[in-house]
């Protein structure tokens, strides 16, 4: 090619190079604009649903009760019943469960079955409407080993239900009040002692027998609960004290937490606020009680409306919470208690309110199950329905990203080809 040729097709170049490159970067530029137009109206999008959610979700502010109103309660949210109808309500809840996934069983002292829910509070199944005879007023619940305990107190008998629903069998058993089961044991208490029996239903041990007011006497054991070094928990309800045992049935501790409530009138409305009681927790009458993430013994007392947390070692008061009233997150003679490890909250079954609901309270978990825990609350809450969104409008970033790029290489290609006096447009070099 000759000298004349090619200094013509380098000015060809530099003619139609600059007419190219700015209706490229208008294109460019118009692109972004429509990205971020796109990623604004998601976001927008975003915080509408979200908005929409938490007012379909949370009741009106003035049914919640603030921190000082519940007593240091944080509340989650309440469970009401299955549905809307009147026949879909809960009338007399009494026992409360958290088992695998966060799954929560709910009995109630007017229907014959057992109810399970999400942990997002919908019902997945009900359990033993069909059995045979009727689970009539079950007073106890528990999960464990593929089974499924419930406790008829009024009839004397433990009634054993397969994962899926179905009756394997039943033992007698006197006021059966609660069952706890940790892996390889199984506590069923009764008003006067418990008894603890193996894995395949052999029994191991009995403590009490007796029913009265001394160190080895019993009236009503509520609640019973395992922590996770193998030590037994006890609510001696109508003694007003809790206490420890060794995996042998020897007692490691006892504390009396007010005076027995053998003479309470019942039927005057917080009452408790009004009756004086002995002990540093001042409690009333505890009824159930649970291990939380951090180890300590968190108990729930029926005629105090309170939630009391004690040191498991031995038995020492560590802080009180709760208040009476019918604001979500208050209580009204609540009858049960449970803990889930995985979301960092407790349910409880608050029976003079006609509700199930989720709280927490202060310190409950720590370090990383502290955070794994607030992750597994907001994904079972409003924020769930926001998942897609938020992964498609991250989706869009990435591309947008990814876009960028590419452009900006294609671009500093270009400048790189159009710099080089001895490449030609077309991108062969000159002769």
């Amino acid at each position: 090619m000759s000298e004349i040729e090619t200094g013509s097709t380098q000015g060809m170049a530099a003619l139609t190079t600059p007419t190219e490159r700015p209706t490229g970067g208008r294109r460019s530029r118009r692109g972004r604009r429509i990205l971020i137009a796109v990623i604004i109206i998601l976001l927008l999008s975003l915080c509408a649903i979200g908005s929409v959610l938490v007012r379909m979700v949370l009741p009106s502010s003035d049914h919640v009760a603030d921190r000082e109103e519940s007593g240091g309660v944080e509340w989650i949210r309440s469970i009401y019943g299955w549905g809307p109808a009147e026949n879909q309500l809960f009338i007399r809840p009494l026992k409360v469960e958290v088992g695998a996934g966060g799954a929560i069983y709910v009995t109630d002292q007017q229907y014959s079955f057992v109810m399970q829910f999400s942990p997002e509070g919908v019902l997945t199944r009900i359990i033993g409407e069909e059995a045979d005879p009727s689970l009539y007023r079950v007073g106890a619940v528990a999960e464990g080993d593929g089974q499924l305990f419930f406790g008829q107190t009024a009839q004397d008998r433990v009634r054993v239900f397969s994962a899926e629903g179905t009756e394997e069998s039943n033992f007698e058993f006197p006021s059966p009040n609660d069952i706890e089961f940790s892996g390889d044991r199984l506590a069923v208490s009764s008003n006067i002692g418990f008894v603890v029996f193996d894995s395949e239903g052999e029994f191991l041990h009995e403590v009490g027998g007796k029913r009265g007011e001394g160190d080895d006497e019993f009236d009503v054991i509520s609640g019973v609960a395992y922590g996770p070094d193998g030590t037994l928990y006890i609510t001696d309800a109508y003694n007003n004290r809790i206490s420890a045992y060794d995996e042998d049935g020897t007692r490691l501790w006892m504390q009396r937490t007010g005076k027995p409530p053998k003479g309470l009138d019942i039927t005057k409305p917080a009452m408790a606020a009004a009756d004086d009681t002995t002990g540093t927790p001042r409690l009333q009458m505890p009824v159930d009680l649970v291990v939380d993430g951090n180890n300590r013994l968190v108990v729930v007392d029926g005629m105090d409306f309170s939630i009391t947390v004690f040191d498991t070692k031995d038995g020492s008061f560590i802080a009180k919470y709760g208040a009476y009233g019918t604001k979500e997150g208050q209580l009204l003679y609540p009858t049960s208690i449970d803990y889930d490890p995985e979301r960092d909250w407790f349910v409880v079954s608050d029976g003079g309110n006609r509700r199930v609901q989720i709280l927490r309270i202060t310190g409950s978990s720590q370090g990383s199950d502290a955070a794994l825990g607030a992750v597994r609350r907001a994904l079972a809450g409003p924020l769930r329905a926001l998942i897609f969104p938020l992964l498609l409008l991250l989706l869009l970033i990435i591309l947008w990203a990814v876009l960028r790029k590419r452009r900006r290489t294609g671009e500093e290609q270009a400048v790189m080809v159009s710099d080089d006096p001895d490449q030609a447009p077309g991108g062969e070099r000159s002769a």
